[in-house]
């Protein structure tokens, strides 16, 4: 999600036709006969990229040049990118229809462009009708993050960058589920999230980078594992538990802008936080970003050294801490009452233990002290396990 692309996409419409496909930039999603399917950030990238020149051969420096920002990735990156490509679009890299590889060159779209003036997510049937329901939608802070020169990282020794990928992919898993977030999808290096408030996503994204600095304090310089961050609050789409829209793109085109380890927002985002949190912001200006009409606002956002933001309780919402509770209270009298059981079965009624006591006391011809046991003479029943607590 980190792809900061030099060039600027010119198309007509964010909707497509490549060849019996539709396809629509703005959610990320190709459709054929109803089947959608959702495409990662670089590999739409990649393929408006192509579609930009149809017929044309395209070298392996310049996708790599152009889709990956100049950034210096492993031969398998562009290679991976075309294969989930092919992928999506049902090809056969022996029997192209769609991608064709141009040995030791480069690759080349040969399939037909056309130009769609509806979007994939919602296509008409008739004027004015439509077989497809409103799409679910929604406001919400989303943050984007991957690795920075993950390729390299993992040229150096791949199964421990693939270790520490894991590890640190867990740790920042864990710290957005508590800044009661939801992780929406995993994309290789890459975590896509969503929050309810601009606040938490804003903490949870400095919370973050400050434990994966101090995980990588014993790292070696070049082996440190630093990750980019996006945010933006903006309106996505909601589909089959996944959110695609502006608000997305948005968000990873901002990572793409965020220094290594650092944090980079949208205008909407500082708009709404103000002051709340002990940050730093510094206005990087108005950026053109891909598949995005409009400039967008952008500030680098840093914790203010001496600041530190404590991590909110585990429980992050009321209903499960109704429900926990309920179990408290419920294990509680479940306690109370065998132990009032246990103490009627143990501490038999006065009658019987008087009796009891002056049989002995009978038997070795001693003097005797009899103890009843301890009664609740309160009108509240409970307070009944002071008195069983007194016996005990």
């Amino acid at each position: 999600m980190t792809e900061q692309t030099s060039y600027s996409s010119d198309l007509h419409s964010n909707h497509q036709i490549i060849g019996d496909f539709e396809v629509d930039a703005a959610t990320l999603c190709i459709c054929r006969d109803g089947e959608l399917t959702k495409l990662e950030p670089r590999a739409m990238a990649l393929l408006l990229y192509l579609a930009e020149r149809p017929g044309s051969v395209v070298s392996r420096e310049e996708l790599e040049r152009e889709i990956w920002s100049g950034r210096v990735v492993g031969y398998d990156a562009l290679n991976n990118t075309i294969s989930k490509l092919r992928r999506a679009f049902h090809d056969d890299s022996k029997h192209p229809l769609y991608i064709r590889t141009v040995p030791k060159v480069g690759y080349q779209l040969i399939a037909e462009v056309g130009e769609s003036k509806r979007p994939v997510a919602h296509q008409p049937t008739a004027e004015g009708s439509s077989n497809e329901s409103p799409l679910e939608r929604k406001l919400a802070a989303i943050l984007c993050t991957d690795v920075v020169d993950y390729s390299r990282l993992s040229s150096l020794d791949e199964e421990q960058t693939h270790h520490e990928l894991s590890a640190c992919l867990d740790l920042i898993k864990s710290l957005i589920e508590r800044f009661d977030g939801k992780v929406v999808n995993f994309a290789g290096d890459a975590i896509l999230a969503e929050f309810p408030t601009v606040s938490n996503a804003l903490r949870c994204a400095a919370v973050v980078q400050q434990q994966l600095a101090i995980r990588s304090e014993s790292h070696r310089e070049d082996r440190k594992m630093r990750f980019r961050i996006g945010l933006n609050l903006g309106e996505v789409i909601v589909d089959r538990n996944d959110i695609y829209g502006d608000g997305v793109i948005i968000a990873s085109r901002l990572e793409g802008l965020a220094d290594a380890g650092g944090i980079c927002v949208s205008g909407s985002i500082f708009d709404a936080i103000g002051n709340k949190l002990p940050l730093n912001f510094d206005y990087l200006g108005e950026r053109n970003v891909k598949n995005i009409e409009m400039p967008v606002r952008a500030y680098r956002a840093e914790l203010n050294p001496e600041a530190v933001i404590s991590l909110p309780l585990k429980v992050t919402n009321a209903h499960s801490f109704s429900w926990s509770v309920t179990a408290m209270v419920a294990t509680a009298t479940l306690i109370l009452i065998s132990g009032a059981w246990l103490g009627w079965q143990y501490w038999k009624p006065a009658e019987i233990a008087i009796q009891e006591i002056e049989r002995a006391a009978l038997l070795k011809r001693k003097p005797t002290i009899a103890v009843l046991p301890f009664e609740n003479i309160s009108d509240d029943p409970a307070q009944e396990y002071f008195a069983d607590g007194m016996m005990l």
